[in-house]
């Protein structure tokens, strides 16, 4: 029997040999570096097509255009004390809110040319875009009124009546636009729905805190919005954006306010009251990544005043009033290990296969026992 055994022991070290094996990939932290810009970064945008970064820095009274490859910078535009921008990633162009001039300025994908301008009667402080119809809303808080402008003529088809904050967000999905209003308190406030086919107020309901930002998944349908905190503690609410009910609602950090979308359903949430930055799971509000920056860099998430996330390379882009740089947060570096891995069907195959091997040595041996002639046994 001990060479059935041995035979056994062979068979099964080449069968593993031939076993398939996998790469499990192993999820770093994310990377932190920034890119040098100028004064006073306060806005940024990222073409989800092609992921060029566009940044407007208020000081200097520039946007600037970088690559979304090298985040070198590729062109630069004299925009008058610049507040926001946003981008439209199918028609491709730019539009960056100014201070001076009360406009909105119309930028080539190139970041190197005006086209147009935008004329109003105060200064949007927050933009989206809805890029199926070729929409821009921009919210104009100095005159309390949504504009909501046409991306072909740049020119204000209608203007909303809105609150005094400038949140804002769009679902594309819905063809619906979400801006915010403050009770006169200031204890809670209220989300105006204006739906982009008739470029209307559709509904209007309220909330438990004073909103000061939003944002929108289109594909789980969340509407996420930052607050003050109420009574209770609570500052940041997950609202199914189709129902208008709360999916969940509780305290996030001191003081939250940026907030963007991620990849579904995540979100990334700014809270300058701690200089933090928290990445959370939209769907259950549990706190994914809670981070102070890189000390040894230099970075920290102190006044942040924008972030735009490119869901192509998964950086998430930041900029505040602390630096003169474009802060990159990254995915983090993914390492594979193989691991051996068998599929349940081929380990039955292989056992099948040892069980047969073993029987048919064993028939063998037995046979040959049979034939063995008298006189060739030992007596004892």
């Amino acid at each position: 029997m001990q060479s059935i055994r041995s035979i056994t022991l062979i068979c099964l070290l080449a069968s593993l040999a031939l076993l398939p094996s996998v790469a499990v990939a192993n999820s770093a932290s994310p990377t932190i570096s920034s890119v040098s810009l100028g004064t006073v970064p306060r806005g940024v945008a990222v073409n989800s097509i092609s992921g060029v970064i566009y940044t407007v820095l208020f000081l200097n009274g520039t946007t600037i255009t970088l690559s979304s490859q090298t985040h070198d910078v590729v062109g630069r535009v004299a925009t008058p004390s610049p507040y926001t921008v946003a981008v439209d990633s199918v028609t491709d162009q730019v539009y960056v809110s100014q201070g001076q001039g009360a406009s909105i300025s119309v930028i080539d994908s190139s970041g190197n040319t005006v086209l147009g301008t935008v004329q109003g009667a105060g200064t949007p402080y927050a933009m989206v875009v809805d890029e199926p119809q070729d929409l821009i809303f921009a919210a104009d808080t100095s005159s309390n009124s949504l504009w909501i402008i046409n991306g072909a003529t740049n020119t204000v088809e209608s203007r909303i009546p809105m609150g005094d904050t400038s949140a804002l967000a769009f679902d594309p999905n819905d063809h619906e636009a979400f801006i915010g209003n403050v009770s006169s308190d200031s204890s809670s406030g209220s989300i105006t729905v204006v739906s982009s086919d008739n470029q209307s107020i559709i509904r209007t309901f309220q909330i438990p805190i004073a909103p000061s930002h939003f944002a929108v998944d289109p594909v789980s349908h969340l509407l996420f919005v930052t607050g003050a905190g109420n009574a209770a503690g609570i500052n940041f609410l997950a609202i199914n954006d189709e129902t208008f009910q709360t999916v969940y609602q509780h305290h996030l950090g001191d003081s939250p306010q940026i907030v963007t979308e991620a990849a579904s359903p995540d979100v990334y949430v700014s809270d300058p009251g701690v200089n933090r930055l928290y990445e959370l799971d939209g769907g259950t509000g549990k706190v994914l990544l809670n981070s102070s920056g890189d000390s040894a860099r230099g970075i920290s998430f102190a006044g942040v005043t924008a972030i735009a996330f490119d869901p192509g390379s998964g950086n998430l882009y930041i900029t505040e009033n602390e630096v003169t740089s474009l802060i990159i947060l990254g995915s983090g570096a993914t390492t594979s290990t193989p691991v051996l891995f068998a599929p349940l069907g081929y380990v039955v195959a292989l056992l099948l296969i040892v069980a047969l091997l073993l029987v048919a040595l064993v028939v063998i041996r037995r046979r040959k026992g049979r034939k063995m002639p008298p006189d060739a046994v030992t007596q004892s």
